[in-house]
């Protein structure tokens, strides 16, 4: 293989695209925080002003939103986490309370009925012991469930399992 002179590699150099073409980019696969998109861009080395021209050109251009963040990560997280694991993540994300709480009301399932799904899929083989409540209880717990949440769960599903089982 030849190797190329000097200039020629600084002609095939990537040229450094246009922040807000690089974030919309990202966007078109998934939804990102306002948060998420600066921090990448401050990464690949674009300057404050530049990340700031492209996040206002994003959100006037309604490609990126807070709101619309944190519905879709609510969504996609609800299914294994509960609300208390979710609302953190989203205030890592720097995601406005108001947004937050939307999200939430946006969720058609209560933590309740998403701890007990949670339970049926993972314990359905499993007898209903004292240690293994135990078990499932600090599971839940450490996916961000409520305590009564996962009580209320754990009463539902002995009471599910001792119908089925009559």
């Amino acid at each position: 293989m030849r190797k190329q002179p000097d200039s020629e590699k600084k002609s095939v150099e990537k040229k450094k695209t246009k922040p807000h073409l690089r974030a919309l980019r990202w966007l078109t696969r998934r939804e990102y925080s306002e948060f998420e998109i600066r921090h990448r861009l401050g990464e690949e080395g674009y300057s404050s002003e530049e990340i700031a021209q492209a996040i206002a050109w994003l959100v006037s251009n309604n490609w990126q939103s807070n709101a619309r963040f944190a519905s879709s990560l609510a969504r996609r997280r609800s299914a294994t986490y509960g609300s208390r694991l979710i609302k953190a993540e989203l205030q890592q994300h720097q995601v406005a309370a108001p947004e937050i709480q939307q999200a939430f009301e946006d969720l058609e399932v209560s933590d309740e009925q998403r701890a007990l799904s949670w339970l049926n899929k993972r314990t359905r083989h499993q007898t209903f012991s004292p240690e293994n409540q135990a078990k499932w209880f600090r599971a839940l717990l450490a996916r961000g469930f409520s305590p009564d949440d996962v009580k209320k769960a754990l009463k539902q599903c002995e009471l599910l399992r001792s119908d089925t089982e009559s």
